[in-house]
Formats: C-alpha cells, structure tokens, sequence
C-alpha cells in the first residue's frame, strides 16, 4: 500500500501551485497591460497619422484647386493671347494694304508709312519719316482748304475728300484721301491715321466717260447736249448782266459733194480743219459746238446791251469766220475749197426760249443758202 503524504506538505503544495498561478495571473496582467498601452500609443499614433493625412489631402485639395486655377488663367491667357496674335495679323494685313497709309504725331510728325505709300508717292520710309508730310504737298489747294481740314478733324475727328499731291518725281496727281483723328482716354488726340488712294485712272476713266456723253468725238467740239445746258446759262447770265448775246446756225455748202467724191474719210478731215477754225475765230468766253453732219452753233456772250451794237459785233465774228473757211483745205493729197452759209438771231434774257432761238437761226441759215450760199443772214 501507498504511504500517505502528510496533509501540511499538500497544503504547501497547493499554496505553491496557487502562488504560481497568480504568478501567472500577474505577468499576463502586466502583459496585458504593457499591450495595451502600446496598442493605446498605437492609436494615437495612427490617429495623428491620420489628422496628417487628412492635412496633406486638404493641402493637396487646395494646391489642386490653385494649380487648377492657375491652369485656368494660363488658358485664358493663351486664349487672350491667340486673340491679340489674331488682331495683330489682321492690323498687320491691313496695314501692308493697296491703300496708302501715313501715321503721324499729335504734331504732324510721320510716325510710320506703309509700302503702298511707298509705290504710290514714290518716297520709301526713310524720306519721311521724323518730318512733317508737307513734302507731299501740290500746293494747288490754298490755305482755307487746309483749314477746313483741320476744322473738320478737331469737330468730327475725320476727313475724307479728293486732294491733288505731289510724288517724289514732282509729279502732280489727285488722290482720295481719309484722315482720322486717334484720342486718348482723355480725349485728347494722340495721332492721326491718313489713307489714300491714288484716283489718276478713274477721274481719267470718268473724264472720259464725260467727253463721250457732252463730246463730239470727230472734232472734240460740245455736243448738242452740252451746247444747249451753256446756252440756258447763257440766257440766266444775260437776263442778270442786261448784256444781249446772238446764236449762229452754219452749215457748209456742198458738203455732200465732198462726201459722195472723195469718200467721208476725206469729208472728216474737212469738218476737223473747220472745228479748228472755228474755235481760232472766236472769244474766250464764246461756244461751238457741233449738232451733227456738218451742222455748227455758235454762241456769242457778253455783247452790247443795245441791239445796234450787238448785231454788228455779230456780224464781225459772222465775217471773220466766212473768211477763215474759205481759205484752201489740204484734206490728205487733195486741196479743196469751201463755203460756210450762216443763220444768226440776237438774245436778251429769257425773252425767247432756246428751241425757239435754235429755230430762228435755222430759218435764217436756210435763207442764207437761199441767197446762193457763202453768206450770212440774221433771222427777220
């Protein structure tokens, strides 16, 4: 049989395997403990890292916005820019134009010119530049043009109009020019911008066009359209001087022989040399004109105020030219010989209308070729 162990060694036993585990107990406790304050530190830990975070992503929040922003301006820049790049080469385009283009000073200085100023004037850059444009001038237009001018800039702050200037090569020609005023904020002029372009064609084209419409393009003498707008000037002139005027119808005899023989080649060259004469013979303020065929008028202005003393300078004209027209004409390798039959009626005022003043000269050049021609009759 066992021997008992003594009840005081059990006891010693159990108080030891209790001690040991509250030994235990006590380390797990102290582990335990120690855990949790390196879990606690742990938290905090995290948890500042976690206010660091949420710093560094608001401060990124709002770097982003700044460089978002800053992107946004940068492109609103690029696009004002493109703008300007734009408008630039449009000023640029238009400045380099057919028109020419001076820029000057509040002082008339030239600042800048165009090459199409250049082409027209003939003067490059550096001629003008740094000096006034007065070079430019033709000195045709007088001193109260040019003050207009600069009455209309300072009220309107433009002009535009035809001028006559001078090129580089002292030639004269018209150009159209338009000048504009440049203020400032204040409204004070900075600089005037002048275009022009050079019209020498065009008042050519129209000149023209105005011959051919008033003009006989044979003798280069009025048309009936011209003849009849200075004879109605002439009757308003008349009706205001109390100075009587005559009207002359001439017709050349045997005109038709010329024609019908030698061809109306030769018949033109007769109507040129009579053209001639006829403008030789008269005053400067008098008209022929031609109606056609080889019919001519002739106005006579600023005669006597007494009828008397008009009809006999009519007379003297109506002289000299029936002698100047029978002189010999040398009409290509042929010399002819002709004559003039003249009709002629006095005028004062508007006492006789002009289609009525036209006719009494055709009755009175008809009575003259009935007279066998060669002469000169006044309407009776």
């Amino acid at each position: 049989m066992s021997q008992k162990r003594p009840k005081k060694d059990v006891i010693d036993e159990k108080d030891k395997s209790l001690q040991s585990i509250k030994k235990e107990k006590q380390v797990d406790e102290l582990i335990i403990t120690k855990l949790a304050a390196k879990l606690v530190t742990a938290n905090k830990e995290l948890s500042f890292q976690n206010d660091e975070k949420e710093k560094r992503a608001a401060k990124l929040a709002i770097a982003n916005k700044e460089l978002s922003f800053q992107n946004d301006e940068k492109e609103k820049r690029a696009a004002e820019l493109a703008i300007a790049n734009k408008e630039l080469n449009i000023a640029a385009t238009v400045f380099e134009s057919q028109e020419g283009i001076m820029i000057t000073n509040a002082s008339d200085i030239i600042l800048r010119v165009n090459h199409a100023f250049t082409d027209i004037t003939g003067y490059s850059a550096e001629d003008v530049v740094g000096h006034p444009p007065g070079q430019l001038n033709s000195n045709t237009q007088n001193k109260a043009f040019y003050n207009a001018i600069g009455e209309s800039l300072n009220t309107t702050g433009m002009w535009q109009g035809e001028m006559f200037t001078r090129r580089k090569n002292d030639d004269i020609y018209p150009q159209y020019r338009h000048i504009t005023a440049v203020k400032n904020a204040e409204g004070k002029i900075t600089n005037y911008v002048t275009t022009f372009t050079d019209i020498t064609e065009r008042k050519a084209a129209l000149d023209k066009i105005e011959k051919l419409a008033f003009y006989d393009p044979l003798t280069r003498l009025p048309n009936r359209r011209l003849f009849l707008d200075r004879l109605n000037q002439a009757l308003a002139v008349s009706a205001r001087s109390g100075q009587r005027g005559a009207l002359m119808f001439l017709d050349l005899d045997k005109f038709k022989n010329l024609n019908d023989t030698l061809g109306h080649d030769v018949g033109d060259l007769l109507l040129q040399q009579v053209s001639a004469r006829l403008t030789a013979c008269l005053r400067e303020c008098d008209t022929v004109a031609r109606f056609g065929g080889d019919e001519f008028v002739v106005l006579l202005e600023n005669l006597s105020e007494d009828t008397t003393g008009a009809a006999a300078q009519t007379k003297d004209i109506a002289t000299k030219i029936c002698l100047s027209l029978n002189r010999p004409y040398q009409l290509s390798t042929h010399l002819y010989h002709n004559t003039p039959s003249i009709g002629a009626t006095l005028f004062i005022g508007h006492e006789t209308t002009a289609k009525e003043l036209l006719k009494q000269t055709d009755i009175a050049m008809y009575q003259s070729k009935a007279k066998g021609g060669n002469n000169f009759q006044f309407f009776d």
